[in-house]
């Protein structure tokens, strides 16, 4: 700091300053302007259009009061090859006082230079329009700018084109914008924006890479080990803190943001932007990697004010990608959409309090000027490459929002502030984002290096996968021997398992492989030990198992038996009628025959077993009997001289017994008959017939 040990108080030792009220043009190498102090109302110092080398400014007081134009002028003539060349920009303190738009410091076509060292202030509480330091839309190489202090200017460094350029530990406070890089005529290439400090920007975005009205691109930018601390009190600003915005025609190089801390604070109620953002992305980039930021958001009061164009996400977002920021071309900054070919490296940040950590979103219809009529969370170009891994995302209700339409981005690795499965449904988007295997200790193993370093061996989470490789029904009625056959990997085991059933709260089974199952619904439930009840199939999707059992019908039957009638006859009979089980029901006589029926039974023991497809067996029996004794006849009778008479006495086949003799009686006996032969049938109760025959003799009295 020139003068003093607060750039802001001028130097009591200056007071015997040469003052200047006009202004030097260089014209010679090596020229050295110190100890001045310049209170021109024009321009200070001056080279343009030459090719003047090896200038020193070092030391000098300037009072800005120009209007258009720059207070101190580098601009050379040549640019290919650049002439203009090792100047140097050394402890000057630039001070506006006065109104109007001229900015402080300007670099054109020139090469080797340093600028060191400076204070760029504005009194008063009006930000002017102007630019504290430019380098303009030529050619400039080799720019250190370095140690440098900026405080209440509208724009710290407006750098338009350069190759080779260094931007390391300055101090930015309290200024419209912080380092604008607005690449455009000819490539922006090789810049180092390092170690930097920019406190409280009171317009928009502290760093930002865009496109100016043409399009040569960007290659090798690093955004590295800044601080940008941000209270949103007052605050004007939408977008990211920083924000990378690249276009879709130029060819476009690697991009780094490496070791920053970003820290959003503050009340939002007197902010006219609705949202903030740690890091912005969009547009055509080719390769972009994101380590090792600490991206910090303790803003409070936070809502969206009306009319505010600043929308994008609608909440505080730590990295957020724009999937679609209209048409491309001048005056549309956002560049489109993210490119297709576009690779991003999400690595070891922590990103703490935002309400998305990271979000992919769409804030434009078609309607609004955005590419589709899609508007909303996700809708990340088709072939993007997103990794997301080694992240410690705390305090934020979605770790990575990439809505349900959109390309998937993979996000392993990663610490998401819980261990059980159910806990992280809400953590992430669950059809457009892959977040296998994920981080199990949030731990940061180096607190004092920046961004998040995990513990090795930790990226093993994992939820239970569980596969249903089959399940089996109850094979006869009643048995209860369904099974259920699972593979169950991963988690953190040993996995418990919990068979449920559906209406039946008695029912409880621990077996992987259940074979005790009647019909019904079953529900599994796997719980590894972090508590995790939630599981996988073989797709990595989120499912449950149900099982249903069934039963086939019970085998029912009609049994009939027919016992034999006539004693020996040997014509006992069975007959079976069956239904239900499964399939084609079979029959087994305990004789060897297998047809439903049998006849020509002895008098005995028959059973029949009825088996279905399954093996389900029912079996029926019963006993065969006949008469005790053969059916008989014993005839006896008197002589016709004595009243003659003739008695059948019937016995075994089975009673009652009917009688039918030759004569046409039909009682046991018949008397008053006369001599002669007399025959009867007996016929029993079962039909069967023995014949009797018996003579009497003798003469009628």
């Amino acid at each position: 700091i020139p003068n003093g040990t607060d750039a802001n108080l001028p130097n009591p030792a200056r007071n015997a300053e040469s003052i200047l009220n006009g202004s030097f043009s260089i014209g010679a190498d090596n020229i050295v302007i110190k100890g001045f102090r310049f209170s021109s109302p024009g321009q200070a110092i001056i080279s343009n259009n030459s090719d003047w080398k090896n200038s020193t400014i070092e030391n000098n007081l300037i009072d800005v009061n120009t209007t258009g134009s720059p207070a101190v002028l580098f601009r050379g003539a040549s640019m290919n090859p650049i002439q203009s060349s090792g100047h140097s920009i050394i402890n000057n303190r630039f001070v506006r006082t006065t109104g109007g738009n001229g900015g402080m410091l300007v670099l054109s076509k020139c090469a080797d230079i340093i600028v060191r060292g400076n204070s760029f202030i504005q009194t008063g509480a009006t930000l002017r329009s102007f630019n504290a330091m430019v380098i303009e839309n030529t050619v400039v190489e080799n720019v250190l700018i370095e140690s440098n202090y900026f405080r209440d200017v509208v724009r710290a460094m407006q750098i338009l084109s350069g190759k080779n350029l260094t931007i390391r530990q300055n101090k930015i406070e309290a200024v419209g914008r912080g380092i604008q890089l607005f690449y455009g005529w000819s490539p922006m290439q090789h810049i180092n924006i390092d170690g930097n400090y920019i406190k409280d920007d009171k317009g928009t975005q502290p760093i930002l890479l865009r496109r100016d009205n043409t399009d040569a691109g960007v290659e090798d930018i690093n955004i590295q080990n800044n601080v940008i601390e941000q209270n949103v009190a007052d605050y004007g600003g939408g977008g990211g803190m920083i924000e990378l915005e690249l276009s879709q025609t130029a060819v476009h190089g690697t991009i780094n943001v490496l070791s920053n801390k970003i820290t959003i604070s503050g009340d939002y109620t007197t902010a006219s932007a609705a949202s903030n953002q740690g890091i912005f992305i969009s547009g055509k980039h080719n390769l972009t990697n994101i380590r090792n930021n600490e991206i910090n958001f303790t803003a409070f009061n936070w809502r969206v004010p009306e009319g505010s164009p600043y929308a994008y996400p609608p909440v505080p977002t730590g990295i957020y990608f724009m999937t679609d920021g209209g048409t491309d071309g001048p005056g549309r900054p956002f560049a489109g959409a993210i490119s297709s070919t576009s690779e991003f490296n999400v690595e070891n940040n922590i990103i703490n309090g935002f309400k998305n950590s990271i979000a992919f979103y769409d804030p434009l219809s078609d309607t609004e000027g955005g590419l589709t009529a899609f508007k909303g969370y996700g809708k990340l170009t088709a072939g993007a490459k997103v990794f997301i891994q080694y992240n410690s995302f705390l305090n934020d209700e979605i770790a990575v929002n990439n809505g349900e339409e959109s390309y998937d981005v993979s996000a392993q690795c990663n610490w998401w502030g819980v261990y059980k499965v159910q806990d992280m449904l809400s953590r992430f988007s669950l059809s457009t984002v892959s977040p296998l295997p994920w981080l199990i200790d949030g731990t940061d193993t180096d607190p004092s290096t920046t961004g998040f370093q995990p513990a090795d061996g930790t990226c093993t989470g994992a939820a239970p996968v569980v596969v249903l490789d089959g399940s089996s029904n109850v094979t006869c009625n009643g048995a209860a021997n369904g099974s259920a056959q699972i593979t169950a990997t991963g988690g953190f085991g040993p996995l418990q398992f919990k068979w449920t059933k559906e209406g039946d709260a008695d029912f409880v089974s621990t077996d992987e492989d259940p074979s005790n199952f009647g019909p019904g619904t079953y529900h599994l439930a796997v719980t590894d030990n972090y508590g995790s009840s939630l599981y996988l199939d073989a797709n990595g999707d989120l499912h449950a198992i149900d099982v249903t059992i069934t039963e086939p019908d019970a085998i029912s039957s009609t049994f009939n038996s027919t016992n034999i009638a006539c004693y020996g006859n040997n014509n006992g009979s069975a007959s079976i009628e069956a239904s239900g089980g499964t399939g084609t029901l079979s029959y087994l006589w305990s004789n060897g025959e297998t047809g439903n029926s049998v006849s020509g039974l002895p008098p005995g023991y028959i059973s029949v077993d009825v088996t279905d497809e399954n093996g389900c067996v029912i079996s029926k029996s019963a006993t065969i009997t006949q008469p005790a004794a053969p059916l008989s006849v014993t005839m006896t009778g008197t002589s016709a001289s004595c009243n003659g008479s003739v008695t059948a006495t019937a016995g075994g086949g089975t009673a009652p017994y009917n009688y039918l003799w030759n004569n046409g009686a039909t009682t046991s006996s018949i008397s008053n008959v006369p001599a002669g032969t007399y025959d009867i049938i007996v016929t029993d109760a079962n039909n069967c017939t023995t014949n009797g025959t018996l003579s009497i003799t003798g003469n009628a009295t």
